[in-house]
C-alpha cells in the first residue's frame, strides 16, 4: 500500500517539482510495474483497506 500526492511530496525527483498529482501517480505506476506488480483498482483498494 502506498500513499502519494502533492500533499505528501512536492518533488517528482530530486531536482524537479511535480506540478500535479497525475505525474506522481504515473511515476508510482511505472515503479510498481517495474517490480512486476499490479496496481489495485479502486474496488480492490477499498476491500484491502476494509480488511485492516
Amino acid at each position: 500500500m502506498s500513499r502519494l500526492g502533492l500533499e505528501d511530496n512536492l518533488y517528482l525527483n530530486r531536482r524537479q517539482f511535480s506540478l500535479e498529482n497525475a505525474s506522481l501517480v504515473e511515476r508510482a505506476v511505472r515503479i510498481i510495474h517495474q517490480m512486476w506488480q499490479e496496481v489495485a483498482t479502486p474496488e480492490q483498494a477499498r476491500n484491502i483497506l476494509q480488511s485492516r
